[in-house]
C-alpha cells in the first residue's frame, strides 16, 4: 500500500516527531525554511527535486508537539494543504493549537488545474518546482489566512447569521492572544477589510469597535468567573482554618485504644505502654481501661 500506518508505541510516538526531521539540518543550510506536508511521498519528492527541507507527520495530523519541535529550527514552517474542504478544515485544525511564540507559522494550499493535486504530483511534472516555490513564498500567516475568510464572511456574506457566526470565531480566535499579538492581527484586519471596494471606512471601524467590545466583553466575563473561583477557594480556606485543630493527646488515645483491643499490637508498643495496656489481659474492665486514657 501507498500508505500504511501502525499505532504508536511507547518507543514510537508519531505525535512527537516529523518523518524526514533527521535530514533537516542539512537541509537549512541551503533553504530557510521547512516545508510540513501530508505525506511520506510528498516528502521524497520533495527532496529529490530540490525542497531539503520538506517534513510530514508521521500518519496523524499536526499536533501541538510538532509545533513545538519546529520552533526549535528559527525558520518559518509552511504547511501545505490541499485546496479542497478538507485541506481547509486541516489548516482550521491547526489553527486551534496552542502556537509556540517565537514559531513563524505559515500556510499555502495547492490549488490543482487537473483536480485534486499534491506535492508529490505537482513537482514531478514540468515547472512544477516553480509553482511550489512560489507558493513557498507566497505562503501566508496562518492565522491571518483564516482571519481573511472571517473578515469576508463577516462583511460581504448577504446571511446575518454566517456574518455573526464569523464574528464570534474572531472574537474567540483573538481574545487569548497576547495584548501586543493580538494588536496586530487586529491591524491586519483593517487593513484587509479597507481592500473590499463595497466596504466603507466607516463600515470598517465600526466592525472594529463592535469586535474590540465583544472581545473586552468576554475577558470581563473570564475575570468575574476567576474572582467567583478565586472566592470559592479563599472561603474553603477561611472555612479549614476555622476548623478546631485534632489535639495530638487524642490521636494517641485513639492509638491506645485500639492497642487495648486488638490485642496483638500491644508488643509493638513497647516499654511503659505495653505494661499499661497489658492490665487488660490481667482482667480490668474496658471501662477502666478507657478512663485510665482519658487521664493520660
Amino acid at each position: 500500500p501507498k500508505y500504511l500506518n501502525t499505532p504508536e508505541t511507547l518507543v514510537f510516538s508519531k505525535r512527537s516527531s516529523l518523518f524526514g526531521i533527521n535530514l533537516l539540518r542539512e537541509g537549512l543550510k541551503e533553504h530557510r525554511y521547512i516545508v510540513v506536508t501530508e505525506g511520506y511521498f510528498d516528502v521524497m519528492a520533495l527532496h529529490a527535486h530540490g525542497f531539503p527541507t520538506a517534513v510530514a507527520a508521521l500518519g496523524t495530523a499536526v499536533t501541538e508537539e510538532h509545533l513545538v519541535l519546529l520552533e526549535r529550527f528559527g525558520v518559518p514552517v509552511v504547511v501545505l494543504f490541499d485546496g479542497d474542504f478538507a485541506g481547509r478544515a486541516a489548516m482550521r485544525r491547526v489553527v486551534e493549537l496552542p502556537r509556540p511564540e517565537r514559531l513563524d507559522l505559515r500556510v499555502a494550499f495547492i490549488e490543482g488545474e487537473r483536480g485534486k493535486e499534491d506535492p508529490d504530483t505537482i513537482v514531478r511534472r514540468p515547472g512544477g518546482k516553480e509553482i511550489l516555490e512560489d507558493l513557498v513564498v507566497h505562503a501566508k500567516d496562518i492565522l491571518q489566512h483564516y482571519l481573511e475568510e472571517l473578515v469576508e464572511q463577516s462583511l460581504k456574506s448577504s446571511h446575518i447569521p454566517d456574518r455573526e457566526a464569523a464574528k464570534n470565531e474572531l472574537v474567540r480566535l483573538l481574545r487569548p492572544l497576547p495584548p501586543h499579538r493580538r494588536a496586530e492581527y487586529l491591524v491586519f484586519v483593517e487593513r484587509y477589510g479597507k481592500t473590499f471596494p463595497s466596504v466603507t471606512g466607516g463600515e470598517i471601524r465600526g466592525f472594529l469597535k463592535h469586535i474590540s467590545a465583544l472581545i473586552r466583553r468576554e475577558e470581563e466575563k473570564a475575570k468575574q468567573g476567576t474572582a467567583l473561583y478565586g472566592r470559592g477557594k479563599e472561603d474553603t480556606a477561611i472555612s479549614s482554618r476555622e476548623k478546631p485543630q485534632v489535639d495530638p493527646s487524642e490521636i494517641y488515645r485513639e492509638i491506645l485504644l485500639l492497642a487495648a483491643t486488638h490485642r496483638s499490637l500491644i508488643p509493638a508498643l513497647g516499654g511503659a505502654d505495653a505494661a499499661f495496656l497489658a492490665q487488660y489481659e490481667e482482667g480490668r474492665e474496658r471501662s477502666d481501661i478507657l478512663l485510665s486514657l482519658i487521664h493520660i
